[in-house]
């Protein structure tokens, strides 16, 4: 049976990486799967909790950027197969991983995952990199990555978006098994089996995110984890880290 490894990278995010390697756990894959974190020099703990949690994992030196960090951990893998998570994504369901992994059998679909649109008659939907699975031969086939482009209108094409279009464009289809961008509200009725906490990086990194959108954002992922019945673990890993990283506070 093939293999799957699943890229993360972290930077100082430890409370959702702990979240994140519980719910893979949980909901374990049928499919052989390796969870491999890239942690681009994160002051928070990560890299100690990473050396002694038995998650296979690389500790880069400086903070990269997320795409960076994905294209490096392609290099250290040979999986036949390649599933992206955001650390501040999670499995919430069982199948989350198999459900992929047969959607690629049909050798015309490029990727699979969460789906997502950014603003503006220049974007089109693409598999968000919260969740994005794929065929290894693909991506190296067509030559892919899934970096940040910036057009010649200053237009930013997010993380993987480029990469979806060069997929389409190779007469490739893209399948989506839920939202990448959704409130807690909207959860049953998309029947999502992998959710995206996004923002969370403002939270627990950007010291000069305003303190309104700290509000807006922990009030959203406080109800979004209590729908989940995860907030008292959360909490609880976010105390653990409060030492080592006080905007954690953010949260309480």
């Amino acid at each position: 049976m093939s293999q799957v490894d699943i890229f993360v990278v972290n930077r100082s995010m430890l409370p959702w990486l702990k979240l994140l390697a519980h719910q893979i756990d949980r909901f374990k894959p049928s499919i052989p799967s390796n969870l491999f974190v890239w942690d681009n020099a994160s002051t928070d703990g990560s890299g100690i909790w990473l050396g002694y949690s038995g998650i296979r994992h690389y500790l880069h030196a400086s903070a990269g950027s997320h795409c960076d960090g994905l294209i490096g951990l392609f290099g250290k893998s040979d999986a036949p197969y390649v599933a992206w998570l955001d650390v501040d994504a999670m499995p919430i369901k069982v199948g989350w991983l198999d459900d992929a992994i047969a959607v690629l059998q049909n050798d015309r679909v490029g990727a699979t995952g969460l789906r997502s649109r950014l603003p503006g008659e220049y974007h089109k939907e693409f598999v968000h990199p919260s969740f994005c699975v794929f065929r290894r031969d693909l991506y190296e086939s067509l030559k892919l990555d899934p970096k940040i482009v910036h057009d010649p209108l200053r237009t930013a094409f997010d993380v993987g978006e480029t990469m979806c279009s060069k997929i389409e464009e190779a007469g490739y289809r893209l399948e989506f098994l839920g939202d990448a961008i959704s409130p807690p509200s909207e959860l049953a009725r998309l029947n999502n089996k992998v959710v995206h906490a996004w923002t969370s990086w403002h939270m627990l990194v950007d010291a000069n995110f305003p303190a309104h959108g700290v509000v807006q954002i922990r009030e959203c992922h406080r109800a979004l984890l209590s729908s989940l019945g995860l907030l008292e673990e959360f909490l609880r890993y976010v105390n653990e880290s409060i030492s080592w990283n006080p905007l954690c506070a953010r949260y309480l």
